[in-house]
């Protein structure tokens, strides 16, 4: 999305992160070969703003190349230290965290990728063939592209290819019979109508101890994460309750912000407010890639905001049957839609209603599903054992969560602002999570045995 690029001098720790465990050593000048080989000087030129930085220009901004362009000022080289893996990891997550919430050098292509040599994990080690392992880490600032962009270059840039973004279908809408298309198309300007004003009564009402106090004095964030899920547990999940995967997760997710709310209102003294403890909804933004999406670094998604369930007092086969309806529900909202008209009719937003957006449309909480390659990857010939994403989300929403696939896992990072809680209460809201889906596995062996009988 074009306004994108005008939110970023507003929000300049608006950052994709990957990190990618390797087997074997790779040097900061084998990546430099393939850099300029893959992206910088390949045939086709379709990264050119990998070597031009963001101007601006009566408020707007726009790709400005950068004359003193040098590829080793992108390319870095550090060290992780640590006694056991536990250390290691907590090294690795700070480090994380200080890119996160580092800026970019002013006048130079907004971003880097960093080569970790020394990097140790015994459980990983046992599928090392090399030796040693490595540690590459890039990082994107949003305005060069989305996920899908930075994830296909990267892929790119490991020899392989994304498959494309298949065009969502009538189907997938929930539009099955000629008729019913023909009904939503004659009445889609009442349903935008019509959402418009929801979406206005959730940015202006919304309430949540989630919510980032003010957004132009946001602190720094960090980020904590979930250790590896098997994808098989998710599906095994799903097929016994009879629900989708999403639905699962945003079970789990949904579970783990009440307990979260809760907890914060206790340690904030909030419990005399009405209400406090028994909040039933909070408004989630979720990214959408959009169809045809192209083989440039570009902003090329849409988005919506839903409500999850998160009363606390809830059972977790109410909140699961909710959220399987709400998401059902939610094939028919046009506010994405909407979204990708507006930018299509008036093109790059002015900062005047680029600033509207970012004050009225910061939700409490974000999310990106982020489906990665299942395929194998490699650098310079060695295999690619684990590969991360994790999303800043400063100056957006107090606490976003990404949900990454790979290869045969999942991993949930939250993203969360200081201001809105500490790591301590992140790392408990993680546990909740994880506890949700323990308590889903119990509740779909109960339905597979119900079932049988």
């Amino acid at each position: 999305m074009e306004f994108l690029s005008n939110i970023t001098k507003c929000t300049p720790r608006c950052s994709v992160v990957s990190s990618n465990i390797v087997d074997g050593k790779v040097t900061t000048e084998e990546l430099e070969e393939l850099i300029n080989s893959k992206w910088l000087k390949a045939k086709e030129q379709i990264y050119p703003e990998l070597t031009q930085y963001l101007d601006s220009w009566m408020g707007f901004m726009f790709w400005k190349p950068d004359l003193r362009f040098n590829l080793k000022h992108h390319l870095k080289s550090h060290t992780i230290v640590g006694r056991n893996d536990q250390e290691v990891e907590e090294n690795v997550c700070n480090f994380v965290q200080d890119l996160l919430n580092s800026p970019y050098y002013p006048k130079r292509s907004p971003w880097e990728v960093s080569v970790i040599n020394n990097y140790k994990n015994e459980l990983l080690s046992k599928e090392c063939v090399n030796g040693e392992l490595s540690l590459v880490v890039f990082r994107f600032h949003h305005s060069l592209g989305d996920g899908f962009s930075t994830l296909k270059a990267i892929t790119g840039l490991f020899d392989k290819s994304l498959p494309e973004i298949c065009l969502p279908s009538m189907k997938q809408l929930g539009i099955t019979s000629w008729w019913k298309r023909l009904f939503f198309c004659i009445t889609l300007p009442l349903r935008m109508l019509y959402d418009s004003f929801n979406l206005a009564y959730l940015a202006i009402m919304q309430s949540s101890p989630l919510q980032v106090p003010d957004l132009n004095k946001s602190k720094r964030m960090f980020c904590q994460r979930l250790p590896l899920i098997p994808i098989e547990n998710i599906k095994t999940l799903k097929n016994r309750l009879g629900v989708s995967f999403t639905t699962v997760l945003l079970t789990g997710l949904a579970t783990g912000l009440a307990k979260a709310m809760y907890r914060l209102d206790i340690e904030t003294k909030q419990t005399n407010r009405p209400n406090s403890l028994r909040r039933k909804t909070t408004p989630f933004v979720t990214l959408l890639p959009l169809p045809g999406h192209p083989n440039k670094l570009r902003n090329h998604f849409t988005f919506t905001i839903l409500e999850l369930p998160t009363k606390l007092e809830m059972e977790s086969q109410q909140r699961l049957k909710m959220i399987s309806s709400i998401l059902k529900t939610a094939r028919q909202n046009t506010i994405p839609l909407l979204i990708v008209f507006l930018l299509r009719a008036i093109g790059s937003l002015p900062p005047v209603m680029t600033k509207l957006f970012r004050r009225h449309l910061g939700t409490p909480v974000g999310l990106t599903n982020f489906p990665g390659p299942g395929i194998e990857m490699e650098v310079t010939g060695k295999k690619v054992l684990v590969a991360d994403f994790v999303v800043g989300t400063q100056g957006l929403s107090g606490v976003g969560f990404m949900v990454f696939s790979f290869r045969n896992h999942i991993r949930i990072t939250a993203t969360v602002e200081e201001a809105v809680m500490d790591k301590s209460a992140a790392n408990q809201m993680l546990e909740y999570i994880a506890e949700e889906f323990d308590n889903l596995n119990e509740l779909s062996k109960k339905s597979e045995v119900q079932f049988k009988n």
